[in-house]
């Protein structure tokens, strides 16, 4: 058997923040909110990595040059400067990409921490266990997380004219049907 193989993780990684949006949305709407911070965190993980393999698909495909190992924002500089657009961080998508970057950071290298805090009732003393990070977990953030990466890809897609036929995990060949 020869076969050509195209493998792009993107595309892995977006069903994976698919199957967590689908998650996600399925629990609220049957009012679950029973461990809602660990559907939150599947979304944002899977949704940063998303982006930075959209990142590395793209700039791989279209952008002279492109260092799978620089770090994420020279990649969205180089994306958006190969586009001739400026990078506002200010406007969605990119308000949203960057807040999952920078929780995605925070969970990664996050650190233990021991300090001594007080709380009046059960709620306060539950808040009072929680990271920094863990307080940045918000169903309604990673609903709208998922809805402004797929905006993202498509308009990086667009722009690059990169048709959705060419993103696909494929294979191209013949199987010798006799071994």
């Amino acid at each position: 058997m020869s076969q050509k193989v195209r493998i792009y993780p993107h595309q892995t990684l977006q069903s994976l923040a698919l199957v967590n949006h689908e998650l996600l949305t399925d629990k609220l709407t049957a009012g679950d909110e029973a461990d809602l911070d660990y559907y939150c965190i599947n979304s944002i993980v899977s949704l940063a990595f998303s982006v930075e393999a959209i990142l590395n698909f793209v700039g791989g495909k279209k952008v002279s040059g492109w260092k799978e190992r620089q770090n994420w924002h020279q990649k969205l500089e180089k994306i958006y400067k190969a586009i001739n657009e400026p990078l506002d961080f200010e406007t969605e998508p990119l308000m949203s990409i960057l807040k999952l970057k920078d929780i995605r950071n925070e969970i990664a290298h996050s650190k233990p921490v021991e300090v001594v805090k007080s709380a009046s009732n059960l709620t306060e003393a539950k808040l009072n266990m929680k990271a920094e990070w863990e307080l940045l977990l918000d169903p309604n953030f990673s609903l709208h997380a998922y809805e402004q990466v797929d905006t993202f890809y498509h308009y990086l897609l667009q722009k690059f004219g990169i048709s959705v036929f060419e993103t696909l995990t494929s294979s191209i060949g013949t199987i010798d049907s006799k071994t």
